[in-house]
């Protein structure tokens, strides 16, 4: 779930939009405003429909007198609320976008550290052969292949398990 995608309450609502608590519970019963899903109110729709509601309450109103003034007033308020939010949004769809592009499924990271490991290990290999040719001492050679050995195998079992 992306948080960034939804309003998980109608009080989140209240606080992005910066309306009062009876705003929402008269705008959630009116028609065609977004049911909550399971993770909430997908803030796409909900301020989709704000902003139409908007529109059609702006259009619908006198241009003389205080209270056609203060609705006005209201809307604008509205308009730039409705405008943060979608700005809020976008800076979350693109940190979302930025996120996939960072994450790698874990079967490609097992992958990618058993190919360390193996190049690890064949480069041990080859400086346990390369010490044995330059020492000549076949006990301490045969004691650091044991050894390489025993990682290997616990280093292999920690892979399998994780």
């Amino acid at each position: 779930m992306d948080d960034a995608k939804w309003f998980k309450s109608k009080l989140a609502i209240v606080k992005a939009f910066g309306v009062d608590r009876g705003s929402i519970d008269r705008w959630v019963d009116a028609p065609g405003f977004p049911k909550p899903g399971a993770y909430g109110y997908n803030r796409k729709k909900v301020a989709a429909w704000i902003e139409n509601h908007n529109a059609e309450r702006k259009a619908a109103l006198p241009d003389d007198g205080d209270k056609a003034r203060k609705l006005r007033l209201e809307c604008e308020r509205l308009e730039v609320s409705i405008k943060r939010e979608q700005e809020v949004l976008a800076q979350e769809e693109i940190k979302t976008k930025q996120l996939r592009g960072k994450l790698v499924p874990v079967e490609q990271l097992r992958e990618d550290i058993t190919d360390l490991v193996q190049m690890f290990t064949a480069g041990l290999d080859q400086a346990v052969i390369d010490f044995g040719a330059k020492t000549r001492n076949a006990k301490h050679t045969e004691s650091l292949k044991k050894t390489l050995d025993g990682l290997r195998r616990k280093l292999s079992a920690d892979l399998e398990d994780a």
